[in-house]
């Protein structure tokens, strides 16, 4: 591995083609997580939605103040005045089509954007991404009162790779991929003519690199990870003839407390590589492999290559059941210091194992996990048939974020399928392809359920607490005719907090009221 950082790198514009980057994906992804964590179900249909918008305008410049033309600007995420704290992911079904436009030469554009959130909660701040071939992608948010928002642009720096098989010493130009840490773009990689990657213009604080080959057939393909923060601030980059090997085999297996056959079984996993001692680490430095996989009905899975030298944060969940949360001797098993305190009940958190060998063999602990039977009724008492009721308990991995529990997310999928799904906007049809492509796992379909003719329904595999220190969830009721009464608080939520221990039921009544008797915002 060589860095020629005097040496002109190949220009991207001369690829044979872009390398399909998993990021967009990603970025779905956490629109997705951010939207079922703040806002109500929709049934509506883009076709439906009569949406009030307004116009935002923002001046896209690099460090000199010179304007920049041809830069894409995209809404990725909202923020309301009321709550800045709370983050809403843009779905179609509630926001419209996502739009995606270019600034002109004057480096302006002008994007049309919902003025609320849902109902008559108000937007305040924006988060923008803006991406141009010679700069860092921007990903911020602006207040959607200035006039217009103000972005500047960074250079940054450029990243070429070649690689090699550790076995052969053959030179892999096929199929071979970059991963870089912190928050990356669409596009961010390229494979040029000769097979070598090629970066856009990157930020230098992304100091944490992984290379990765996807076979035609065969396992996955990794280099080490690779510390960038060397080079301090060049601009260029150059790393030749990185070897990659096939990673760790995992075969694991689930408690046997768990009755057999499993059903509805998935292990998610993350493998985090620059978490450091504490468990966190900085963001820039992190770089986080994903994936997931169904456990077999003998309480067995298998993951067929993980990144070797690493740490695998595996959370396991199956109809009545959910993995335990680690102790701190397991974090510190595996080299994570971090203290009890951090390790919170309120959130399912993963189980721990090294990949240090060819085949890891970890055994994964499990509890039992609690059930509500929600009754729904009407102004008048009588039962509603067809309302939507869910929960959205969550789930963490170490140094990431949090999504619904036994939501996974297969990178090697996410490229795999990367064609099909580039051009998509999230929001039901989305999920739905990307759970038929296996980009992601079935699992948030666990938790939302429709009230039968007695207007009941009955959502299992919540994370339960003990007798002495239940868990709380939040439970929401959707329908066309009807609303939920908003909650405790600021009444920005129409949810219903209940508690729930390990092995027991809890029952509660939701009694709905006229659709438009109350609305969030006004």
């Amino acid at each position: 591995m060589t860095n020629q950082p005097d040496r002109p790198l190949p220009s991207r514009r001369i690829m044979a083609h872009a390398t399909k980057s998993l990021l967009i994906i990603t970025l779905l992804i956490a629109g997705a997580n951010a939207s079922r964590a703040n806002e109500p179900a929709t049934s509506e249909t883009p076709e439906k939605l009569d949406i009030e918008t307004i116009t935002v305008r923002l001046l896209i410049t690099n460090p000199e103040g010179e304007p920049i033309a041809g830069a894409t600007v995209t809404p990725s995420g909202m923020r309301t005045r009321l709550e800045r704290a709370s983050h809403y992911g843009w779905a179609e079904e509630r926001h419209g089509k996502l739009s995606k436009v270019e600034t002109d030469e004057s480096g302006r554009v002008e994007i049309s954007c919902p003025k609320f959130v849902y109902e008559k909660l108000e937007v305040g701040e924006i988060t923008w991404l803006v991406q141009h071939e010679d700069y860092i992608m921007f990903r911020e948010d602006r207040s959607v009162d200035d006039d217009p928002a103000k972005i500047t642009l960074q250079r940054g720096r450029r990243i070429a790779v070649t690689a090699i098989d550790a076995d052969t010493k053959e030179p892999i130009r096929k199929n071979l991929h970059a991963s870089l840490s912190g928050s990356g773009g669409p596009d961010e990689w390229a494979t040029l003519n000769n097979g070598m990657l090629m970066s856009r213009g990157v930020d230098p604080e992304r100091s944490t690199l992984r290379v990765f080959a996807l076979p035609d057939d065969g396992p996955i393909k990794f280099s080490k990870s690779i510390d960038l923060s060397e080079y301090g601030n060049k601009s260029r980059v150059l790393l030749r003839d990185l070897e990659l090997q096939t990673g760790t085999r995992v075969e694991g297996t689930i408690d046997k407390n768990v009755p057999r056959p499993f059903k509805n079984g998935i292990v998610s996993i993350h493998v985090i590589t620059g978490l450091g001692a504490e468990a966190y680490g900085s963001y820039e430095r992190r770089n986080d492999w994903s994936d997931w996989t169904t456990i077999e009905e003998d309480g067995t899975f298998v993951f067929e290559s993980l990144p070797r030298g690493d740490v695998v944060q595996m959370i396991a969940v199956c109809d009545g059941w959910i993995s335990v949360h680690p102790t701190v001797e397991d974090l510190q098993r595996v080299g994570l210091e971090v203290h009890q305190s951090q390790i919170s009940d309120s959130r399912v958190a993963p189980q721990l194992a090294l990949l240090k060998d060819d085949v890891a063999t970890p055994f994964i602990k499990m509890q039992q996990t609690a059930t509500c039977r929600v009754t729904v009724l009407g102004p008048d008492g009588n039962p509603i048939e067809n309302a939507q009721v869910y929960t959205s308990p969550n789930q963490i991995s170490f140094g990431g974020g949090s999504t619904i529990v036994g939501n996974g997310y297969s990178r090697r999928a996410a490229l795999l399928a990367a064609d099909k799904v580039k051009d998509m906007t999230w929001g039901r049809a989305t999920r739905e392809k990307f759970v038929e492509l296996g980009i992601m796992s079935p699992a948030s379909s666990r938790y939302m359920a429709t009230t039968d003719e007695k207007g009941v329904a009955e959502i299992n595999t919540i994370p339960g607490g003990t007798k002495d220190s239940p868990l709380t969830q939040s439970i929401s009721v959707h329908h066309e005719d009807f609303e939920q009464p908003t909650g405790d608080g600021p009444g920005i939520r129409r949810e219903l907090n209940v508690t729930f221990v390990r092995g027991e039921t809890s029952e509660v009544t939701i009694k709905m009221q006229k659709k438009g008797t109350t609305v969030i915002g006004k």
